[in-house]
């Protein structure tokens, strides 16, 4: 468990509170109707709109904004296999607000033990242990099962934040085999300056301004191997990210 230092700025550290206090405050008050929603899977949707809203209501008091570019392929009522590069604390923020659906994220086994948050992934969300073969493999299966019961999945290919972000780590095959078995497309998402409004180095660290966020049309799963699937979609963040 590391810990998180405060940024040697006390205007960051006033401000990165601040945030941080209407996220936790929010969630404190809205937490019955929180636990309520989540306490049946038919009433996830309202769960993630009650999410979307504590996100959006946190931007919309801290001055932090959203633009995302949705592509004209883009279909609400598609499932979809959504990746995205990760490389801050905000990307989970921004995907929520910037994608008009109900999907669930997978991520690390250490956002179980998070104050308040962790319910999300006992019951909306997956988290996993990725060092632990079996757990991925039970991963895997559970997440092919919500794609085929029709929702939606966040995949963040690169496994974790990137240890030199911006710049991309590798992709792992899981998501793309994940669509050549399902038939479900994927759905990049490329997120282009989280990482300098709330870096991820365990730091007490976050700037007002403006998250920008583009999602590329859907890909359908014709390729040979979730190999190759894996490095054409990569080349696509990578063309992106480069042109920003």
């Amino acid at each position: 468990m590391y810990r998180v230092k405060l940024h040697p700025n006390p205007f960051v550290t006033i401000y990165t509170a601040w945030f941080s206090l209407l996220i936790v405050v929010q969630f404190i008050l809205l937490y019955p109707l929180i636990y309520f929603f989540l306490s049946f899977k038919s009433f996830y949707p309202f769960a993630h709109a009650v999410r979307k809203f504590i996100f959006k209501t946190s931007f919309l008091f801290s001055g932090m904004r959203l633009k995302t570019e949705l592509p004209e392929g883009f279909d609400p009522k598609q499932t979809y296999i959504i990746v995205a590069n990760h490389g801050s604390k905000l990307d989970i923020a921004t995907l929520v607000l910037g994608i008009p659906q109900c999907f669930s994220f997978l991520a690390m086994k250490v956002f179980l033990k998070i104050p308040l948050y962790g319910i999300w992934f006992r019951t909306l969300d997956l988290a996993v242990n990725k060092k632990d073969v079996r757990d991925s493999a039970q991963a895997y299966l559970k997440v092919k099962e919500l794609l085929n019961s029709g929702r939606s999945v966040v995949i963040f290919p690169e496994g974790t934040v990137s240890p030199k972000v911006p710049e991309l780590a590798s992709f792992k095959e899981g998501a793309f085999r994940l669509s050549l078995e399902t038939g479900i497309p994927v759905l990049p998402v490329i997120i282009i300056n989280n990482y300098k409004l709330a870096p991820d180095k365990h730091v007490f660290e976050m700037y007002p301004g403006i998250s920008d966020q583009i999602v590329l049309n859907p890909i359908w799963p014709n390729f040979d191997s979730g190999r190759d699937f894996a490095i054409f979609v990569r080349q696509l963040f990578v063309s992106h990210l480069t042109e920003k």
